[in-house]
C-alpha cells in the first residue's frame, strides 16, 4: 500500500486536465469567494463554500474533469444541483488524522437545465449544464464547489447523523481554485 499524498500536491498533478466549467465567463468574473462573507441574499454572515462565477442565464457550464453524474437535484437554497464524482491517481490524505481517499466531487449549483442524468460517464470540458439563477440567488451565476472524500458537508452529516455519507467527520470542502492552474 502506498502513503497518501496531501490533497494540494494531489489538486497540482492534475492541473494540465481540469477545465474551467464557464467557457464564457473567467475567473475575473468571480463574483463571491471561498470564505467569510455578507451573503447579499439576506444582508447576513456566513461562510461560503465555494465560489461564484457570475454568468447568463442559459450559458454553457462545464465538467471540470472526468468522472461521473452521481447527483442531479433540485434543493430550496441552491436550486437545480449536479454533483460529480472523480478519481486521484493516488490515495490522498485531506487531514492528518482521518483517512486517505482517491475521490473527489464538483459540485454545479444555481443551474437553468441540466444535460446530464444520474450515472452518465463525463469528461473534461463535456456541457452539463446551464447557467442560471435557480434557488437563492440574486443574479444568474454558477455556484462551483470542490470537496474531498465525499460529497456532503459536515453540517449536513452531523444533521443526519442516521446518514453514512460523510463517516470521516471532517469538513470536506477545499478552495476550488486549488483546482485550477495559477493564473486561470
Amino acid at each position: 500500500v502506498c502513503a497518501a499524498i496531501d490533497y494540494r500536491q494531489a489538486f497540482s498533478d492534475l492541473q494540465d486536465s481540469v477545465v474551467w466549467p464557464t467557457p464564457n465567463s473567467d475567473s475575473h468574473y468571480i463574483s463571491s469567494t471561498f470564505g467569510p462573507r455578507i451573503r447579499a441574499s439576506c444582508d447576513c454572515h456566513d461562510f461560503h463554500r465555494g465560489i461564484d462565477i457570475h454568468g447568463n442565464i442559459g450559458d454553457d457550464v462545464l465538467a471540470t474533469y472526468d468522472g461521473e453524474v452521481v447527483k442531479v437535484e433540485t434543493y430550496t437554497s441552491g436550486g437545480l444541483t449536479v454533483v460529480l464524482e472523480h478519481a486521484f491517481d493516488s490515495w490522498v490524505k485531506l487531514h492528518p488524522d482521518k483517512g486517505s481517499t482517491k475521490r473527489w466531487y464538483t459540485h454545479y449549483l444555481h443551474l437553468n437545465a441540466a444535460n446530464v442524468e444520474l450515472g452518465d460517464e463525463v469528461y473534461a470540458g463535456q456541457v452539463i449544464a446551464e447557467l442560471g439563477d435557480s434557488g437563492s440567488t440574486v443574479n444568474p451565476h454558477l455556484h462551483h464547489e470542490v470537496r474531498v472524500g465525499t460529497r456532503c458537508s459536515l453540517e449536513w452529516a452531523l444533521k443526519n447523523d442516521w446518514s453514512s455519507c460523510n463517516t470521516k467527520n471532517y469538513d470536506p470542502h477545499v478552495h476550488p481554485m486549488m483546482v485550477y492552474p495559477p493564473g486561470t
